[in-house]
This record gives C-alpha cells, structure tokens and sequence, in this order.
C-alpha cells in the first residue's frame, strides 16, 4: 500500500491528488448547490443523493488510480526493455572493439553487484532503502523474494557467452577462463547473449506487447513478438556475420530455436535462452 501511495503522489498532480485522498469526503464546491440547498428535497433526499454522489466519486477516482498504476507500469516495462538495449550496446562494443576488457570487466561488474546485493539487503536501514528505490524500476513479477535475481540473470546471460572457452590446449583439455582472457577469439556463441536479449527480447516484447493479438498456445507470448524477435535478431546476425566474415545461415536454427523456447518460458528467460542458443551454436 505505501509502494501504491508513493507512486499515486509522484505521478498525480496536486488536484488529483487532493480529489483521491479525499474522494469518501463530499465537498460543497462539487455539488449543485441549487439541487442541495432546495427546499424541495427532504433530508432523505439529500442523504441518497450525497450517497450515490459518493459513489461516483469513489469509482471515478478508482479508475483513475488504475490509470495512474497502468501508466507507471508501462515505464517501468519500458524503462527495463531500454535497460536492455543498452546492456546490449555496452556488450557489443566490447566484443567488437575490446573483448578481453569486456570479460574482465563483466567479472569486475558481477562482484560489484552481489555488494550492492548484499548492502541493500543487510546494510544500514537508510542505505538499504535508498538502494531499494532505486532497482525497484527493474523489479518484476519474479523478484517475488529479498534477493533481485533479474538484473544477475541478465548480466549473467549476456557474459557467460563471452566466458565460456572457445579453444583447447594441444592436450586436448579445455583453457580455463582465467587464461582464456588472454586469447579471447570472438566466436558466433559469444553473441548469444546480445542477440537473444538485448536485440530479440527487446523487439518482442515492446512489439508484441503494443501490436500482438494472437497468443501461442498456453502462453501469453504473441505470434508477432515472436516475428519480431526473429526478424531482428536476423538483421543483428547478418551484419555481425559480413563483419566477422563468417557463414551467415548458421544462425536460422540457434536462433528460431531462441525464439521458440521464448513462447514457452517465463522463469529466468534471460538466462536459459542465452545458454540454449550458445550451446546450439557450438554444436553447429
């Protein structure tokens, strides 16, 4: 209720605000003085009309608290789906430009979020609840519990991608990842990350989300979200694979398969989806 109480008083205004914490109080100014100050109506009358004018005020102003919530969840959606985006901006500039400083550094971040984690959760009051006003935006329906496994999900999808060894030893065994950061050769898995989150979750669920009508079977994902989500992610593919001189037609199956198992999946989908289409990718 406070959660409710703070956002109705950050995105009314003054007027509104006024009207709904005071909607069971009927004011002079909103009635027809002409109506209540006849000496036509009895008590009685006045008592049923300030009644169902109570009512009218009630329900107008519950729908527009609904409205108020509505549009504030909408923010939020967007404001997690442009998190994303941008997510995937950073990841791709690392890959293409420095992927050995983007593998550091996705570690270095991974830290400083399990501190950040565990200060929002045990540290001083004030702190924590600062802390937590500001990753609420990111909160969804699964950050049911203390600890916000979203955005970890997130990170870990796109990174563990670009940590996951490409090469063997002459032995035949495979580099551990702290001496893979020292020869890190970009491979098509490495993508996986960006292409499936940054690119194809983004694109499904801001266009499915305002177009998409027909629902798969047994699930709330739309057949045009899906499209969507293929159909950049292909785009994103292409281009990356010319740059890379690589075959561009070895990322129809890792890819369709992404968006297939997208339908179906709501729990941690930031995290299984990457990992499916990177392992896909290696077995190609």
């Amino acid at each position: 209720m406070l959660c409710v109480y703070i956002t109705i008083v950050y995105r009314c205004s003054d007027h509104n605000i006024y009207r709904i914490m005071n909607s069971s109080t009927v004011k002079p100014e909103f009635c027809d003085s002409s109506i209540v100050l006849s000496d036509e109506l009895s008590l009685s009358d006045q008592s049923e009309y300030y009644e169902l004018f109570s009512e009218n005020e009630l329900i107008r102003n519950s729908r527009t608290t609904c409205d108020l919530l509505y549009d504030d969840k909408e923010e939020t959606f967007q404001l997690r789906k442009l998190f994303h985006f941008a997510a995937g901006i950073v990841y791709s500039s690392g890959l293409l430009y420095s992927p050995y400083l983007l593998s550091l550094m996705s570690v270095a971040l991974l830290i400083v979020f399990w501190c950040f984690e565990w200060i929002r959760r045990r540290g001083p009051s004030t702190l924590s609840s600062y802390l937590s006003t500001l990753v609420n935006p990111f909160r969804d329906k699964r950050d049911s519990g203390d600890i916000l496994f979203t955005p970890i999900a997130l990170l870990l999808g796109l990174s563990i991608p670009v940590w996951w060894p490409q090469n063997r030893n002459t032995n035949g065994s495979i580099i551990s990842i702290g001496n893979l950061c020292y020869q890190l050769d970009v491979k098509p898995s490495s993508w996986s990350g960006v292409l499936s989150i940054a690119i194809g979750d983004s694109f499904a669920a801001l266009i499915g989300r305002a177009y998409g009508r027909r629902r798969w079977p047994g699930s709330h994902r739309t057949y045009l979200g899906s499209f969507a989500s293929f159909f950049s992610q292909m785009i994103a593919w292409t281009i990356i694979s010319y740059y890379y001189s690589w075959y561009w037609l070895t990322g129809i199956i890792p890819l369709f398969i992404g968006v297939l198992i997208e339908a179906y999946i709501d729990q941690i989908d930031n995290l299984v989806i990457p990992l499916v289409v990177m392992l896909i990718f290696h077995s190609l």
